[in-house]
């Protein structure tokens, strides 16, 4: 039995179907991980409580993505980010909805050189990648905002993929055990040595997920499914993923209702 007063569990919000409830709190809450301390941090002209607020910028790789949906609306919603995505022109459209500024489409622009085109005075705050590859580690030290007397952290690079960009290993910390360079990277940034680095698995806070009804019903956050598919029909369903192209979570139903 579960104890839910321990467990990372909410009673189901109205505004959700269960599709919606069931495919959710992964995304939702890795996208809060990434948005929150210790990987996310603001410089003080930025905070909710500075007399004259200035926007900090955050860059989202792979905004269509199950979790960059959610990073996306996330910095807008809560953060009041400026936020710059990429995505296909497929989904341009579809990301500049959820709340992003600027999209670069990754499949006619070069990514990396507008990235640098982009960068506001200052710097990115963080970049969040949900992507994979090492363009970006390569990037991030001309890109990011530098450790300054008054943002002694500096921006942050945080992936939920690392180094890899094959959807056939599991992402997040584990990977510090598998990619030396990688643990070598963070532990050089959180000890202050170039920028801060993080490969992140999502946290398990009750409260944050607390958050998803009012989120949904007042702040217009939106849940997309990509697709649905039967149990008999899971091969389907993992075709689907490895086409690298589906716009939010595939849910596959184990009992039809």
């Amino acid at each position: 039995m579960i104890d839910v007063t321990r467990s990372t569990v909410i009673q189901k919000p109205p505004q959700l179907s269960w599709v919606q409830a069931a495919a959710l709190p992964l995304v939702f809450l890795t996208a809060k991980t990434c948005l929150s301390a210790p990987y996310l941090l603001l410089p003080p002209s930025a905070e909710s409580s500075a007399a004259h607020r200035s926007t900090p910028t955050i860059v989202v790789l792979g905004g269509s993505s199950a979790v960059g949906q959610y990073v996306v609306q996330l910095a807008k919603k809560e953060l009041r980010a400026n936020v710059v995505a990429t995505c296909s022109s497929r989904n341009a459209d579809f990301v500049k909805e959820l709340g992003a500024d600027t999209v670069i489409d990754y499949t006619s622009e070069n990514v990396m050189a507008r990235l640098r085109e982009l960068r506001p005075e200052g710097g990115y705050v963080s970049v969040i990648d949900c992507v994979g590859g090492t363009d970006i580690v390569n990037l991030a030290p001309e890109i990011l905002a530098p450790r300054t007397r008054d943002f002694p952290a500096g921006g942050s690079l945080t992936t939920i993929v690392g180094d890899k960009t094959s959807r056939s290993s599991m992402g997040g910390s584990i990977l510090y055990l598998t990619t030396p360079r990688m643990l070598v990277r963070m532990l050089k940034g959180w000890a202050g040595y170039g920028f801060r680095y993080s490969c992140i698995m999502m946290a398990n806070r009750k409260e944050w997920l607390a958050e998803v009804g009012h989120l949904v019903a007042n702040e217009g956050m939106r849940v997309e499914i990509d697709s649905e598919f039967d149990f008999e029909e899971v091969e389907k369903a993992y075709e689907r993923l490895n086409t690298g192209r589906a716009r939010g979570k595939i849910v596959v139903h184990v009992k039809k209702e």
